[in-house]
């Protein structure tokens, strides 16, 4: 039965019973409640694998939270620390855990775990909160992947944050930057340059100190279902938890179904559409302007980001929304006072953009249409930079039978090599001029097609996509031209098109 806790101003509601559900020696920090049939139940099903948690310091100390394959609970409602500035960070998790958050997020390439290790050790002293009563996240970053140097970040990272171990620690990222310098090594040309380190290697150091106890649970950020489904393969621990970006105008339901069906619970990150992303473009729309999320806001007395937040809550889906400002911070907690009903559910699911603000991180390059590299083969896609796309974080439903679902320069130079390749590329474009000389370098014949008839710097409308696609289709004899993921169109342009789908089946329609 789903019940309402009533507590002062508090309406929360769980899905679980506070029987035996609190340690020895410890209480729950009210005195006086009362259980009562909730008028506006959350859905039993998205509520399924929620659990309550309870502290013993701060006002509101019951909140939901997803249980991990590993066993531990994830609190549902956590603090992003993504591009909090040296200064605001120490104080925004003093002001989050003091608002009764238990989840910090935090990533070795924020540039910014000292200072939150300096906020967590005060914490701690003052006795606020205590260290178990805490969940923690940090990840591996790219320069980061081969075994022993994914092992010394851990150590690295846990003497960052003052702690003895972490709750959660992710692969940041599937792809593995050079290692030994900078954390977006580049060539002299301004050419990102890659490892050939596997993230399979990554994730059996993470294994090894999950074994010593330094890790409590392990998960992966950005990878694909075929990415993942290799390190399940490959391990001996599964995934937890998958971090990707995610929010009401990116959904990504086939996702959601993956890792419900995988047993991962995804944590949101971006789950208000990121307004000050250096990636967002001009004409892509504001979630927090939403018109239909600001009725339903109203309706409930709430903000459109705690609407934008709840939405992903109730699906058992953690959210860690960033800020450094207080009442910011406490309005993104406050979130558990209320649910949304499945009319309002629906609505919110209707507003679905695909649209990804967040590109593949590869040295803060962007790309736009046909710009970038995309080599085709017989019946299937291939993405050919053997470096520059090994393991990139695409969807594998969107790319088909793609190269860049591997991982190794072997494994994709065999790939590549199979069947005759056809090279789509700009005249100016710099990386397809470096994937040639890779393929002459191999030996590998291709032919080469060039895009400029169909280039647009930024292109908005549907049936232009239509037009020029159709049109590069006809003049040549390849069955089938990728247009999904990030390679043409992609992350910054394509998907938010609502009609990206249908737009490849005409495609593909015209092709054959």
């Amino acid at each position: 039965m789903c019940l309402s806790l009533f507590y002062t101003s508090i309406v929360l509601e769980f899905h679980c019973s506070l029987k035996g559900a609190l340690p020895r020696g410890h209480s729950i920090a009210f005195v006086i409640f009362i259980l009562l049939p909730s008028e506006n139940p959350v859905p039993t099903e998205s509520l399924s694998t929620l659990h309550c948690l309870h502290s013993t310091h701060a006002p509101n100390m019951v909140q939901i939270s997803a249980k991990l394959s590993s066993g531990y609970e994830f609190p549902l409602v956590g603090l992003g620390t993504w591009q909090s500035k040296p200064g605001e960070v120490a104080q925004a998790v003093k002001d989050a855990v003091l608002a009764g958050y238990r989840h910090i997020d935090c990533a070795h390439i924020y540039g910014n775990q000292k200072e939150i290790g300096e906020s967590l050790e005060t914490l701690f002293a003052a006795g606020v909160v205590k260290r178990e009563e805490l969940f923690i996240t940090s990840k591996i970053w790219n320069t980061f992947h081969s075994y022993e140097a994914a092992k010394e970040l851990v150590e690295i990272m846990l003497k960052d944050l003052r702690l003895e171990y972490l709750d959660l620690c992710l692969i940041h990222w599937p792809m593995g930057y050079k290692e030994g310098g900078d954390v977006f090594p580049r060539d002299d040309n301004g050419i990102m340059q890659y490892s050939d380190a596997d993230y399979i290697d990554t994730w059996k150091a993470m294994e090894e100190k999950v074994a010593e106890g330094k890790i409590k649970s392990i998960g992966l950020s950005n990878f694909s279902e075929k990415q993942i489904d290799r390190v399940i393969a490959n391990g001996t621990i599964k995934p937890a938890a998958l971090q990707v970006e995610m929010n009401v105008y990116l959904q990504q339901p086939e996702l959601v179904k993956y890792c419900k069906n995988h047993e991962i619970v995804i944590t949101a990150y971006s789950p208000l559409g990121n307004a000050t992303s250096p990636m967002r473009k001009e004409h892509h729309p504001l979630l927090l302007d939403d018109e239909a999320l600001k009725e339903i806001a109203q309706a409930h007395k709430k903000s459109v980001a705690q609407v934008a937040i709840r939405f992903l809550v109730q699906q058992g889906i953690v959210a860690i929304p960033k800020s450094t400002k207080e009442h910011r911070i406490r309005e993104n907690f406050d979130v558990l006072d209320f649910s949304l009903n499945e009319e309002e559910m629906e609505k919110i699911r209707s507003l679905d953009k695909r649209l990804r603000i967040t590109i593949s991180v590869l040295g803060g390059d962007s790309y736009c249409a046909t710009d970038t590299l995309c080599v085709v083969r017989g019946i299937t896609c291939s993405i050919l930079y053997l470096r520059f796309y090994a393991g990139s974080p695409v969807r594998p439903t969107e790319m088909g039978n793609s190269v860049s679902t591997k991982v190794n320069d072997a494994e994709i130079r065999k790939e590549v090599a199979a069947d005759p390749v056809v090279v789509y590329s700009k005249k100016a474009c710099g990386y397809c001029k470096m994937a040639k000389t890779l393929l002459a370098e191999e030996k590998i014949e291709y032919t080469e097609k060039d895009l400029d008839v169909v280039h647009r710097e930024r292109p908005d409308e549907y049936q232009q996509y239509v037009n020029g696609l159709v049109y590069m289709t006809k003049q040549t004899t390849v069955p089938q031209i990728f247009i999904c993921g990030k390679f043409i169109g992609g992350y910054t342009e394509l998907n938010q098109l609502k009609e990206a789908r249908k737009l490849l089946e005409m495609v593909e329609e015209c092709a054959a």
